[in-house]
């Protein structure tokens, strides 16, 4: 893409295909001339609020059509777009804002900020200006800071990634040559955009001439919704993490849609490993479409290695690589003793190229220590803190997180190659391993499955023909869902909250047959034990948005239909049980 910018190139599609839709929200759209007018109009807007070149700007928002023209708008004015999701608490907004140190920020969203003191733009301070900035405003550097992303920090804070326009280019220069997007692919943007992958699909497509099909938060929950707008909207590139994918299949696998959304062209594995055999199950029911794992983080500008799972060859592996480096960026593997590994050893994975980030904001110390010079004179490397492992060829494999090992009898065991194996028995997609402590303060192993039909005996002498001994979980529970974070991996914290009063010793047994209503029994099956109330709330008991989800499939299983609005409106059994009799007595 040359030296220039990412709002340049944009421009430029813009007076290309000025009378081409570039961006759809349900019933509302613009082309590509429209967006170039509004963001125009935005970043004068922003000039003359006092935004200048280098100033980091936090926008609150959701998903929407005007938060694209604002993201344009602030790379037009030099400014750093920093995205924070409308649905964040209102203590970590203002954390973030504050970490920023902006005198203003883009509030589309009913937070009150009463802690902020500086001036606050909302869209009707923004629609009243309507002049034209052309040919202004034009000296951009690729090493000029894009944009923020706040993720998790381990001090309980979040810390904020700096990711240049060279950075991000490079990501994006890879991905156009190796997916090969045209000017008729429509991407979904489904991303919570205070997440690294809501960059790709914000900016990628406009840089394409491609078309952007926005998903609001509510309807991303709701698989029939999602489904039946990815087939209105013919979808051809979406990104999924394992567990959202895996509740997508088995809606797809409940309505026995044959070849379903022929349009769709690829999808992009995201957030965490994916099991061998959620791919192929994928692959069972998309005959088109092509799915790629790949693995990254916001230090990374999203991606740095990439695997295509080539539907013919995953009879040949028995879980799914990380694959190889994508464009410009090398893969270092450290051991313990900061030396390079040999194929086949275990070390951490070291990221090094131009997509790498520059640093976390106003955190030198932070970035000194993930981001280092291994030689001197040579180019600087981050420390991922994920372990890996490469063969002979250069392909890379992921092992999980450096500090996601526990001490089993004496013996260091890493998490992760547990569940790693574990995703290779047949039948399970979806897993978490945990250590708990038993009366004599020994660490053991707990596996839960989200598989209920799974053998544990056989899975066990799977497991003890690939592992140690002391690997080998000493506990099984079968949960109908795991509950999950807010960016959809599994929530591990939360998963020993639910359990840690349990008994472990009689986990594997069947549950208990009792005369229960459908509903009761359904919510015992999705969230792992029947110790609730019919006046409990289903989120006050472990329930979340994946697993009301996966309530409304299996209510239809038994022959009850209830949209996902209805099942968010009414949070108790007995308010349910309730509705579905209304439902009957009106028809």
């Amino acid at each position: 893409m040359g030296n220039k910018s990412i709002q340049e190139i944009i421009s430029k599609q813009c007076k290309m295909n000025a009378d081409k839709i570039a961006v759809i929200e349900y019933d509302r759209k613009i082309t590509y001339s429209e967006l170039n007018e509004m963001s125009d109009s935005f970043a004068e807007g922003f000039v003359e609020a006092g935004i200048v070149s280098g100033m980091a700007v936090v926008v609150i928002a959701d998903r929407c059509l005007e938060l694209i023209a604002i993201a344009l708008a602030l790379l037009k004015c030099g400014a750093i777009y920093v995205p924070v999701d409308l649905n964040y608490p209102s203590h970590r907004i203002q954390k973030i804002v504050d970490d920023t140190g902006s005198n203003i920020i883009v509030n589309l969203s009913g937070h009150q900020l009463k802690e902020y003191n500086g001036r606050i733009l909302t869209l009707n301070h923004l629609s009243k200006t309507r002049n034209d900035i052309t040919g202004k405003h034009q000296n951009f550097h690729v090493f000029h800071i894009a944009y923020i992303i706040y993720t998790s920090g381990t001090t309980g804070s979040p810390k904020g990634v700096m990711v240049s326009q060279e950075a991000i280019l490079n990501t994006f220069d890879w991905m156009t040559k190796q997916f090969n997007i045209n000017e008729d692919d429509v991407i979904a943007h489904k991303t919570s955009i205070s997440f690294t992958d809501s960059i790709w699909e914000i900016f990628w497509p406009l840089l394409n001439g491609a078309k952007i099909s926005i998903l609001n938060s509510k309807d991303a929950k709701d698989s029939k919704k999602m489904y039946e707008w990815m087939d209105n909207q013919r979808i051809s590139f979406t990104q999924f993490v394992p567990s959202m994918l895996k509740v997508f299949v088995e809606y797809i696998e409940l309505k026995k849609i044959e070849n379903p959304l022929k349009r769709l062209r690829w999808v992009f594995n995201g957030g965490e490993q994916v099991g061998i055999n959620l791919v192929k199950r994928f692959y069972d029911y998309f005959k088109s479409a092509k799915y790629a794992n790949i693995y990254g983080m916001t230090e990374s500008a999203i991606y740095a290695t990439y695997h295509i799972a080539e539907r013919e060859l995953l009879e040949i592996w028995n879980s799914v690589p990380i694959g190889k480096p994508i464009l410009n960026t090398k893969i270092l593997l450290l051991n313990e003793f900061d030396q390079i590994c040999n194929p086949y050893e275990k070390g951490e994975i070291c990221i090094c190229g131009i997509s790498l980030a520059d640093g976390y904001w106003k955190d030198d110390t932070l970035t000194k220590e993930k981001f280092i010079y291994y030689e001197e004179g040579k180019d600087k490397l981050y420390r991922s803190g994920d372990i890996g492992m490469s063969d002979e060829n250069g392909c890379y494999w992921y092992f999980g997180r450096k500090d996601n090992q526990v001490n089993v009898y004496g013996n260091r065991v890493e998490i992760y190659e547990v569940e790693k194996y574990i995703l290779e028995f047949e039948g399970i997609t979806q897993t978490a391993v945990i250590p708990y402590r038993d009366q004599y303060e020994e660490t053991y192993l707990v596996c839960y499955l989200e598989n209920e039909q799974i053998e544990v005996e056989k899975l066990k002498a799977f497991l003890k023909n690939k592992l140690p001994d002391y690997m080998v979980p000493k506990v099984y529970q079968k949960v109908k869902s795991l509950p999950l974070t807010v960016n959809n991996k599994v929530d591990k914290k939360s998963l020993m909250g639910i359990f840690k009063n349990e008994k472990h010793s009689n986990l594997e047994a069947s549950d208990k047959i009792a005369s229960m209503s459908i509903i009761r029994n359904v919510w015992k099956l999705i969230i792992g034990n029947d110790d609730f109330g019919n006046n409990d709330e289903f989120f006050q008991i472990g329930g979340d948005s994946l697993t009301l989800a996966r309530m409304q499939i299996e209510l239809e299983k038994q022959g009850i239909c209830l949209s996902y609005d209805n099942l968010l409106e009414h949070k108790t059994v007995n308010q349910i049980v309730e509705l579905i009799a209304r439902n009957v007595s009106s028809e």
